[in-house]
């Protein structure tokens, strides 16, 4: 049984403070078309957990929400929690293998927290490819200012797969540290110059890896602070020519890990060794970012932390609402410029 169900005739519906726990099915399942979309869908102050996959029953899916062919929609400030197969999934359509999409453009996720969404029952039955925020043939859509931990049976914390021009922005996420897991991760995504993902002012405690790319050039990496990645390095390229097409600089690899960047095929490299390898993060540092009390997961930056006016603000609006810290766990950017009489 799916908890809350919306098809094409549904536009402009909103959920407020709804609870969808205990289906065997998605907790909210939107199923839009290639030819009708579902339009303007707003979910918020609502808890999606405990949803269960059973093989063979309702798409034996258990996501917390899943959404075919959703625009101009906003899910915010919600709980998704203990679901067997990710939190949040937008998927577009697509198949394995090809590059085309038809859906899932222009939403909006945020200021939501995830937590324990595992990947039972896997996507082609391999579970470390169920993510907790997981966007996949899509275009256009915003992931920012939401804290994601502890992802289990492999995945990672936020994944994106053969998307583009969307925005990973001012997240904060940690505890994926399982062997092959990370906290961010795109597959496949972007598609040349123009159509680049954002991955801007996240900051990632205790990953294996912190960010992670398959595929994916033209990604553009700013103001991210990499703090604790248990074995694994900050950053890791699954081959050597997604290197060097990103655009990184600005990033603090504070990881402590096997090397500030790992590349396939090449090897663990330092920062330094980075930079002469690629040309990328020239003004990248590796120091303490001096987090105010981080086995409270209060991430604010202490008074005198490097990470302060250390950042690149001239990417310009919206990646600058990641710029500034907060109290607030889900609005603390990454690396941050702001006069220290303001901090």
């Amino acid at each position: 049984m799916v908890g809350f169900k919306l098809v094409t005739t549904a536009d402009d519906c909103t959920f407020d403070s709804c609870t969808s726990e205990y289906h065997t099915g998605d907790g909210f399942a939107v199923s839009g078309t290639s030819d009708v979309l579902v339009y303007r869908m707003t979910i918020t102050n609502c808890i999606s957990r405990e949803n269960m996959y059973i093989d063979g029953i309702n798409g034996g899916s258990g996501t917390g929400i899943k959404a075919f062919g959703l625009k101009d929609s906003l899910v915010t400030k919600s709980i998704w929690n203990d679901n067997d197969q990710g939190g949040i999934r937008f998927d577009g359509g697509g198949t394995i293998g090809e590059a085309s999409y038809w859906g899932c453009e222009y939403n909006t996720v945020s200021e939501n927290i995830l937590f324990e969404n595992g990947g039972v029952g896997g996507i082609d039955g391999d579970p470390s490819q169920v993510d907790q925020i997981m966007m996949e043939f899509s275009d256009h859509n915003d992931v920012k200012f939401n804290v994601v931990y502890d992802c289990v049976d492999g995945g990672f914390n936020i994944g994106l797969s053969r998307t583009g021009s969307c925005n990973v922005l001012g997240n904060i996420t940690w505890g994926a540290s399982g062997t092959s897991v990370g906290s961010i991760r795109t597959y496949f995504s972007a598609g040349g110059e123009g159509r680049e993902n954002y991955i801007v002012g996240n900051i990632v405690d205790q990953s294996w890896w912190g960010l992670s790319l398959n595929g994916s050039g033209y990604e553009i990496i700013r103001n991210n602070i990499f703090s604790r990645s248990a074995s694994g390095s900050d950053m890791r390229f699954a081959n050597a020519e997604d290197a060097l097409t990103v655009d990184s600089n600005y990033n603090c690899f504070a990881g402590g890990g096997s090397g500030a960047v790992t590349v396939l095929g090449v090897g663990h490299m330092n920062l330094a060794e980075w930079q002469t390898y690629s040309s990328q993060d020239a003004n990248s540092i590796t120091d303490d970012p001096l987090f105010t009390d981080p086995s409270s997961r209060d991430y604010t930056l202490q008074v005198g932390s490097p990470c302060i006016d250390s950042g690149d603000k001239s990417l310009g609006s919206p990646f600058n609402e990641a710029l500034h810290p907060s109290s607030d766990i889900t609005t603390a950017g990454g690396m941050i410029i702001v006069d220290r009489d303001d901090h």
